[in-house]
């Protein structure tokens, strides 16, 4: 659970105008809740046990099975729950539209919403899920999932990409309209403690049948919200997987939010296959890697990634040039790499210095935040470096003042005989020369606003398609292997990784294989004709070339690369399908 910090709150229109909505409904027809392990009641009676009312109990939890094998999903051993495990828990359903107030806990249960497979075309199917004071342990699949509720975009939507290849997010989405709406009641804690599913097929196929991949999920575009505006209530999400997730889009309209993803996962405590809007509100997540909240959040962001894996318990700080603390957070439940910091509090074009348990920090990177983004910071108190006697990360130590007309949005470097003050700093980030960011642009040493490549590799890297190379480079001019191409083009399309047994020479599990699976069902990639795919050769872009043109039928090549492509060559070719 996450040390809750008081922020200055931000108030917008749009929060006031929902949660006045919310409000006047609760007035005159909201559902009360109350959960308990020993018995559940619904606006003071016990809750029924028939599907046909607007709450009841006894449905069984979906879960990944024991004792199946590979044809029945793609869940590895690990992953696998005994049907005595699954049978412990209390399914909570809602099946009518309608706000609900939930207080109360579950030792081992779930709350669920599903009106209906008819529901994602209904405006009326909407339900509004108030969180006062809940607690809900699931150690088999989420500990609350919305299945079924009305989806807002009709444009584009596509409930499985296996049916609908033809998927295209619309980035600026307009989610008000939503169904699945959860409101943190002010003054409120609530911890949702959940599991993931694995992929499960469709008997006889390979199709997608359930796959829920975060403790807190939605099948259909959410919305977070405060109560009245309020951000005092605290949601907190403790993953063993992905934390709060949503198959379409996810915006956060205020509350206090700390999502915790497992850093083993290789995914992040905020994660959704659309846009992520941060609108408002106080949002903490972490976990190895976040997914990046669109451009246009309303609200501006940082997204840091640290050199090392930091212990649960650390305490990150955000000063400002001045000296002045500007928030603090304690990451409580889980170990981390990756986090992600949104807060009214925080400016576009003001410089930070970020601390880690009163350790100034160095960072490897340009400036970055509102577009997203992960700079290189050093990760934990590296052995020696204890903070001198009477440090104060209030205040920015003498020796570490910035140069005159420093200006860490742009390009800087050191002046002759300059030694950097981070040498050996933080994690080891040897030769890092700054100490301060701004919130603003890409986060990597080695690519500037002149390179040609410049705004593909933005573009490529806001998308999920391509990420950095580590120590706060993307390394542009690097070769790029076929494993990697096929990697950054499914990332791109928004693909479900799917094991193929189909080449000799690609290894089922690593963290190529399931795309280059993707690759071969769709017609992507084909292979040396010999059963091989050759993942770690280079590919040139000519092949490159052939792959968007399978993948797009549409494709026309604007560049006139030949022979083997390095990685802003790639994000460059990439950038004709975004």
């Amino acid at each position: 659970m996450m040390k809750r910090i008081s922020f200055p709150a931000l108030t917008l229109a749009a929060i006031m105008l929902f949660s006045s909505a919310a409000c006047a409904q609760a007035a005159d027809g909201v559902t009360h809740i109350v959960l308990s392990d020993s018995r559940i009641t619904v606006d003071g009676r016990a809750v029924s046990a028939d599907p046909g009312d607007a709450v009841y109990t006894g449905a069984e939890i979906v879960y990944y099975r024991d004792g199946t094998d590979a044809s029945y999903g793609e869940g590895t051993e690990a992953q696998k729950h005994s049907e005595a495990e699954a049978a412990a828990h209390t399914v909570v359903t809602i099946t009518q539209a309608g706000t609900y107030r939930l207080s109360g806990s579950l030792a081992a249960g779930q709350v669920a919403v599903d009106l209906g497979k008819d529901a994602k075309d209904d405006p009326q199917a909407v339900v509004t899920l108030i969180l006062d004071n809940v607690d809900v342990t699931c150690t088999a699949a989420p500990a609350l999932i919305f299945y079924n509720v009305y989806e807002c975009d009709r444009e584009f939507v596509a409930y499985d990409n296996d049916e609908n290849p033809d998927y295209e997010p619309s980035a600026r989405m307009d989610t008000s309209a939503a169904g699945a709406n959860v409101i943190i009641a002010a003054g409120s804690e609530n911890t949702f403690t959940g599991s993931h599913v694995a992929r499960i097929y469709k008997e006889g196929t390979t199709k997608k049948l359930h796959k829920y991949d975060g403790a807190f999920y939605s099948k259909m575009s959410m919305n977070i919200f405060g109560e009245d505006g309020d951000d005092s209530g605290v949601l907190n999400i403790v993953a063993d997987n992905e934390g709060m997730n949503s198959e379409l889009h996810l915006t956060i309209n205020g509350g206090t939010v700390m999502a915790n993803a497992n850093p083993r996962s290789g995914d992040g405590g905020i994660d959704a296959d659309s846009p992520i809007l941060i609108n408002g509100g106080t949002v903490c997540a972490t976990g190895s890697r976040n997914d990046a909240a669109d451009t246009a959040s309303a609200q501006p962001y940082i997204e840091l990634s640290f050199a090392s894996t930091l212990p649960a318990g650390s305490e990150i700080a955000l000063a400002g040039e001045n000296g002045d603390e500007v928030l603090k957070v304690q990451i409580a439940s889980r170990d981390f790499q990756s986090l992600t910091i949104s807060a009214p509090v925080l400016e576009l074009g003001v410089a930070y210095n970020v601390y880690v348990d009163g350790v100034l920090q160095c960072w490897s990177g340009n400036s970055f935040g509102m577009m997203g983004g992960h700079g290189g910071f050093g990760g934990g108190r590296p052995e020696g470096m204890e903070p001198r006697e009477g440090f104060d990360p209030g205040q920015r130590p003498e020796r570490m003042e910035p140069p005159e007309g420093f200006d860490p949005s742009q390009r800087m470097d050191p002046p002759q005989g300059f030694t950097p003050p981070c040498e050996g700093f933080g994690g080891g980030l040897t030769g890092a020369t700054q100490v301060s960011f701004a919130v603003g642009a890409l986060p990597f040493t080695d690519v500037w606003d002149s390179d040609e490549s410049y705004e593909a590799i933005r573009a490529a890297y806001t998308a999920g398609a391509m990420t950095g190379t580590g120590d706060g480079r993307f390394s542009p001019s690097a070769a790029v292997t076929r494993a990697q191409a096929v990697t950054a083009l499914a990332r791109l399309a928004g693909a479900e990784a799917a094991e193929s047994g189909g080449f000799t020479d690609v290894e089922a599990g690593s963290w190529y294989s399931g795309y280059v699976g993707w690759a071969l069902e769709a017609g992507i990639v084909e292979g040396d004709g010999q059963g091989r795919f050759l993942p770690q050769e280079s590919v040139t872009a000519e092949h490159m070339a052939l792959m968007l043109s399978r993948y797009d039928k549409n494709y026309v090549n604007s560049f006139s690369f030949s022979g083997e492509l390095n990685r802003g060559q790639l994000a460059q070719m990439l950038s004709d399908i975004m």
